[in-house]
């Protein structure tokens, strides 16, 4: 029976999302965004995981790399406690219990990562985020987002049709090349509803995306779209991204 509590997939036990986000297309991503760490690291590395949620990055990614500290910061006690069982025992990772907004750290990173976390930023304070973000980060240092982009609208009758359409064709195709079980089910469409509601879900097109990375101090580096690799959207910007960012 649903509740106000569960009626969002945030409410419910963590096992949910993190096995919404071991499907293979966040697979793909979360790979993609190791890659791009792994490509320039150097040392002693340093990794700040805003967002981190149930874990799943710190998990399979991060815990397999070599010299890393690692802190993840979520609002979510629930998510927060799972990620720290995921990887119990491994030596120099830490999670912390705070706004991503509002954190602050004695010490800078040499990685800033956001994966889907910029998109549970309501839009007012998104700018704010990425002003943390980049307080955080060394001089040096780089900020990598994984961050799923809608197509564009104006007001909230468009962002529901946006939202509903980049979901539908989303889990069209993860259906494809692979058979999911309800929970994954349940997520992807709960959060194909959160989204077209602007509900904890408040996902954005790319432009706006860039302009406040850039408002914010950062430039681009490098941007790779992942999904989808077809014409699927009349908006190519429309997608899922991992884009590097360096301080201006």
């Amino acid at each position: 029976m649903f509740t106000r509590k569960n009626q969002s997939l945030y409410g419910m036990p963590a096992q949910v999302y993190f096995n919404y986000m071991d499907t293979k297309i966040e697979r793909r991503n979360f790979e993609q965004v190791s890659k791009e760490i792994e490509a320039v690291m150097t040392g002693e590395t340093t990794i700040l995981d805003l967002c981190c949620g149930t874990g799943n990055l710190a998990k399979y990614w991060f815990s397999r790399l070599e010299n890393v500290s690692y802190i993840g910061v979520d609002i979510n006690r629930t998510f927060l406690k799972f990620a720290k069982k995921m990887v119990s025992g491994r030596k120099n990772f830490q999670f912390v219990l705070a706004d991503v907004t509002k954190i602050s750290f004695p010490k800078k990173f040499d990685f800033v990562v956001g994966t889907s976390a910029y998109h549970h930023i309501k839009d007012e304070r998104k700018q704010l985020f990425l002003r943390n973000a980049f307080k955080q980060v060394k001089e040096d240092g780089f900020l990598v987002i994984y961050e799923k982009l809608l197509p564009k609208f104006k007001n909230s009758a468009e962002a529901e049709h946006a939202g509903t359409i980049f979901y539908k064709e989303r889990i069209a195709d993860i259906r494809k090349e692979q058979r999911m079980n309800r929970m994954q089910e349940f997520a992807l469409y709960n959060e194909l509803y959160l989204t077209a509601v602007r509900k904890e879900e408040f996902k954005v097109p790319y432009k706006r995306l860039i302009r406040d990375l850039k408002a914010t101090g950062f430039r681009l580096a490098k941007k790779t779209k992942l999904w989808p690799e077809n014409g699927k959207f009349k908006d190519k910007k429309v997608g899922d991204w991992v884009i590097i960012c360096r301080k201006e």
